[in-house]
Formats: C-alpha cells, sequence, structure tokens
C-alpha cells in the first residue's frame, strides 16, 4: 500500500506539472494556439514575444507554483509513511519535483509538447531548499545582464546547482549525493529543452522579428 501511494503522489506531481497555463492561456483568452506562433513552443519566453509581458509572467508565475505544489506533496506521504524522514523525505521531495519537471516538458494535456522547464525548477528548489532557489535565479540573472540571451542563461544558472554543491560538499551532509543527482538532471533537461536556441546564432534578430506581434499586450 505504501508503494501505491508514492507512485500515486508521483503521477500527481507529473500530472501538476503537466497544466499547460499557457496553452490554455492563448486558448482562452487570446483565442490562439500559442504553439502555432513564435517558435512554436509554450515557453514563457513564447508567451512574451507573441502575447506580452503580462501575459509571460503570469506563465511564469504558474510554473513557479507548480513546481512548489508538486514538491510539496511529499508532506501528506511522510505523515502516512512512517520510514519517510529525513534524507528519505527529501529524496522523495526531489522526485516529485523531477515528475513534475517531466510533466511539464512532456505534458499529457497538450500532447506531450511543452515548455522547457526553468520556472518550474526553481518552485521544486523553492520548496526543498529555497537559498538554492535563489542562488539559482542570481546567476540566471546576472548571466543574462551581461549576454542578453535568455537561453543561454538558463543553462549556466542549471550548471551551477551541482557546481555548488560539489563545492560545498561538507554542509550537505547525506542530502549530498540526492541534491547533487537532482543538479546535474536538472542541467541535463535544460540543456535538452534548450539546445535548439543555443545553436541559434541568429537568436537577437529573430527575436526582434517576433516583437511585431500583433497579440501582443503589454
Amino acid at each position: 500500500m505504501e508503494i501505491f501511494w508514492i507512485i500515486f503522489y508521483t503521477i500527481l506531481a507529473y500530472l501538476i506539472g503537466g497544466v499547460p497555463s499557457a496553452f490554455w492561456l492563448g486558448k482562452l483568452y487570446y483565442g490562439i494556439d500559442i504553439r502555432d506562433h513564435g517558435n512554436g513552443s509554450v515557453s514563457h519566453l513564447n508567451v512574451e514575444l507573441i502575447l506580452g509581458k503580462k501575459a509571460s509572467w503570469l506563465v511564469r508565475l504558474t510554473d513557479v507554483t507548480k513546481g512548489v505544489l508538486a514538491a510539496r506533496l511529499s508532506f501528506p506521504l511522510t505523515h502516512q509513511i512512517e520510514w519517510l524522514s529525513g534524507s528519505e523525505a527529501y529524496i522523495l521531495t526531489l522526485t516529485l519535483g523531477l515528475a513534475a519537471m517531466l510533466g511539464h516538458i512532456f505534458p499529457l494535456l497538450a500532447g506531450f509538447k511543452g515548455g522547457q522547464g526553468y520556472y518550474v525548477a526553481i518552485g521544486v528548489l523553492l520548496a526543498a531548499h529555497p537559498a538554492m532557489s535563489f542562488m539559482f535565479l542570481g546567476i540566471t540573472l546576472l548571466v543574462y545582464s551581461f549576454t542578453n540571451l535568455p537561453y543561454l542563461a538558463y543553462v549556466i544558472g542549471a550548471i551551477s546547482l551541482p557546481l555548488f554543491v560539489l563545492f560545498t560538499r561538507a554542509s550537505w551532509d547525506d542530502k549530498f549525493l540526492p541534491m547533487l543527482v537532482f543538479g546535474l538532471v536538472i542541467f541535463s533537461l535544460l540543456l535538452i529543452t534548450h539546445l535548439q536556441n543555443l545553436k541559434d546564432i541568429n537568436f537577437k534578430t529573430v527575436t526582434a522579428r517576433w516583437h511585431g506581434s500583433p497579440f501582443r499586450r503589454h
């Protein structure tokens, strides 16, 4: 029965992560399929370029919330299952967070064509280790301020997670390996989802062209 509940909550975390907020926002409020415009993704950047900043920030906040809620599903489980405590509970929190990220990237409700996962990852870290989420966000913003390339900033921010864990190994105790693996997986997922954009050497030109979208509402 304990395994059943772990599987149940993992699937629930996947479904929470898979709520296609950008897709539904485009459909219900703007009357368009966001995937038919811009770069064809449901990422917050595509939403900003096509629908404007307000819509983009709504999607970002929704994504962060999805990550927090999915990771927090570990709380009821730790009360139901006695042996889930300490490092086991921490591993469960990170696992549920990864399930949410996979749900966001491959959403069942949007034909498995989803977003890129950055803000869901922020939400998961906010629930599991708030200081890491602020470091992740801070490095991302720092890189973006120098390069003006968001995709590059996301990936460099992501690689900072496992590197930081390695450099501060002594302070993690039994949470070292779970967080290291989590950081490596987050980096791998963000690298994969942003790889095509990183290859686009004319990204700034493409961005400027998208800014002329007739759907944008500032």
